[in-house]
């Protein structure tokens, strides 16, 4: 399982505040600098701050008025959704917690596990469904109920299968985020629930070690 993590140990919930547009990006090296349009609701924005896009965390190294600028390691485009990224595409946002914020999704770290594939996506009532691909890697930490970002965004978990699981998105998520582009083939950025990955190791170093 691949981590990429931030500069500094930041925290967010998976409550997207919105989206905005990838203004341009700039490769070196196959590392790359992207340059974000700053909307006016990020006015307290900093150098060296911390946000999330599409789930990945990332820290601003430049700052204007209507934009910001965030370096992205090799690392980071290989093992996220983000170097599939093209000039002018919407990305999801949300600035770090504060430590009085109210947690209205999951704790989210913005460090990705795993590039997921959307497989199909169908209505059910006022719902959209959701199927993601997935690997083995990440499927232990997967259940029925439990949580998931899915570029950033805190989801509740419908079904999970073999190598797959699926979701449901209202309509107010659909509107208000990336989601409304999503399609069969869009790759998206997975975070997986810290607790299941504590829980899993646990167990695997604890309890069926010992079965064994």
């Amino acid at each position: 399982m691949y981590k990429i993590k931030c500069m500094r140990n930041s925290m967010f919930n998976g409550i997207v505040e919105g989206t905005l547009k990838l203004l341009s990006k700039t490769l070196n090296n196959n590392s790359c600098v992207m340059e974000f349009e700053r909307l006016v609701t990020l006015d307290d924005l900093k150098i060296g701050g911390s946000i999330a896009i599409n789930g990945v965390c990332l820290t601003v190294t430049e700052l204007t008025n209507d934009k910001f600028f965030a370096d992205i390691m090799p690392e980071t485009l290989n093992v996220t959704a983000l170097g599939y990224l093209a000039t002018g595409n919407a990305v999801n946002y949300e600035r770090c917690l504060k430590l009085n914020a109210r947690i209205e999704g999951h704790l989210v770290k913005g460090h990705i596990d795993e590039i997921g594939v959307i497989e199909e996506i169908y209505d059910e009532g006022n719902a959209k469904i959701i199927k993601v691909s997935i690997s083995e890697n990440i499927q232990p930490y997967l259940i029925k109920k439990g949580s998931i970002a899915i570029d950033g965004m805190s989801i509740t978990i419908i079904s999970v299968g073999n190598k797959y699981f699926t979701v449901g998105l209202i309509p107010h998520t659909v509107k208000n985020t990336v989601a409304r582009v999503y399609k069969a083939g869009t790759k998206v950025n997975l975070e997986v629930d810290d607790m299941a990955k504590y829980m899993w190791n646990f167990m695997q170093n604890n309890l069926l070690s010992k079965a064994g």
